[in-house]
Parts: structure tokens; sequence; C-alpha cells
């Protein structure tokens, strides 16, 4: 597989470092970056090449075209990729908010395009994929999107733009909520005492297992909170505040709907805050 990624930040950086640690094989890799931004991190695979700009490319045979740019960057290059359209290639978006038609207006008749929204855990190959394709589209080009993801992590199929912005609200933007949560027991164990490395330890530690431990199990979330649940005992009595009328479910619903009304600013408005 050929593959052009245009933008190496977070995101960019993160899906490449998890195609590099997966057993993907790739004929080869180019970036387009304007600042090669971590490009070092990938100086020892042979196969992956950074440039600054589309015009030091003369290749036009690609098999995936990835823009990882902010979305208020996509719909100034697209008409720069026009050229690059072809039979087999597929333009994938990972831009939030960005509908598939306007990415598909943008590039112009012929384009197969796709919207993906991963998460940053595909750097681990733990990440969580949504998939959005037109109804359509071939049978193969959605095999080649679902083979080119699913190393990374889960991927789930979509059948519109709004369900994939619900899985941004959630998976897209979900590791923030985690590490803002490790964040919060750490300090407060530092509140009892404890030393930050201690603190952090405790609360990396606990979340890692307890997320793995109901990763790898049939069991129920609800059910394993049971079981760890003593009636009377401590854990019962931290429940009562975190499962009260304004506790965590109350606060990740209301997360979700802040997440999701910006995504129809970033539509409507663009991305300016």
């Amino acid at each position: 597989m050929k593959l052009l990624l245009v933008g190496c930040g977070a995101m960019g950086s993160s899906l490449l470092q998890g195609w590099m640690n997966s057993s993907t094989s790739f004929e080869r890799i180019t970036v387009i970056s304007p600042h090669l931004e971590n490009a070092e991190n990938f100086q020892n695979y042979s196969q992956v090449q950074f440039y600054h700009a589309i015009e030091e490319i003369s290749d036009s045979n690609w098999d995936v075209i990835l823009f990882a740019v902010k979305p208020k960057v996509l719909p100034l290059i697209l008409k720069d990729y026009q050229k690059l359209i072809s039979e087999k290639t597929i333009f994938i978006s990972i831009a939030a908010a960005l509908t598939l038609s306007s990415i598909s207006e943008g590039l112009g008749a012929g384009a197969c395009c796709a919207r993906v929204m991963p998460n940053t855990p595909v750097i681990i190959n733990k990440g969580v994929c949504g998939l959005l394709m037109e109804p359509n589209t071939s049978s193969q080009s959605r095999s080649v999107l679902e083979g080119l993801f699913a190393p990374l992590g889960d991927v789930i199929w979509v059948e519109s733009d709004e369900v994939l912005d619900n899985i941004t609200a959630i998976s897209g933007c979900g590791p923030a909520y985690v590490f803002h949560m490790i964040e919060a027991i750490s300090e407060a164990a530092q509140d009892l005492g404890f030393s930050a490395d201690q603190a952090l330890k405790l609360a990396k530690g606990t979340l890692w297992g307890a997320s793995n431990y109901a990763h790898n199990t049939k069991t129920s979330p609800e059910d394993l909170r049971i079981a760890v649940t003593s009636p009377g005992g401590m854990t019962e009595a931290a429940l009562e505040v975190l499962m009260g009328d304004f506790g965590l479910k109350s606060l990740i619903k209301g997360a979700l709907k802040a997440a999701l009304q910006r995504s129809e600013d970033i539509r409507t408005h663009g991305s300016k805050p």
C-alpha cells in the first residue's frame, strides 16, 4: 500500500507510529508536513519519507491519501489534491465536524472519500476508530479502509456524520477525559499525604488495571462495580458521591453535550473558540 499522510501533528504521528508498530505492509509512506514536526521519530523507518509541501512530490499514484490537519485548514487545501484523484485512491479525513459531503465537494467529482475518527491510543494499537463512507462505496474500498485501521485497535462502522460526531465526543475526545481523571485521582491522593510520584502511580495503576480487567472479561461493568462494593463499606460511601444526582454520569453527559455543541459550532462557523 502507498499512503500519503498530510499532516503529522499529535494525531497524524500517533497513527503513523501505530502503523509502524503493527504488521501492516506499506510499500511507501510519504508525509507532507510544513514544519516537519515529529519527523525525527520516524528516521529509522526507511519506508517513511517527509516533505514540506505537495509541490515537492512527483508521484501521483496513491492507494490512500489521509488528511490529518485541523478542520479550519482542510477546506483550504483540498483543491491542491484534486489532481491525485483516481479510481483506486481513497481520500480520508480525520477532521472533526467536517461532513463527508463537504470533503467530497471540496475534492470534486470522482473522489472516493471517507471520514475516520481515531483516538490517540492508536499509537499503542489500542485505539478506537469510527469509519464512515458513502453507502454506494464499493466493498473493496470499504475493505481497504477497515484493513488500514483495524491494526490500530477497534473499528466501528457508522452510517452518518451525526453518529461519527457522537463517536468523536465519546472516544475521540475520551482519552482527555481519562487523563483528567488520572489527574484528579492523583491530586486527591496527594491531598491525603502521598508524594507526587506515589499519587501518580496509584492513579495510573488503578485506572490501567481496572480498564484492562473490564476489557478482558465478559462481566458487565455494572457487575464488576457491584463485586467491588461491599455493603456499608468504603467503596459504597465513595460511590454515593460519584453516583449522586450531580455525580459522574451527570458530568459525563454534560461533557458530551458540550463537545457536540462545539462540533456544531465548528461546522457552522469554523473552528474559532
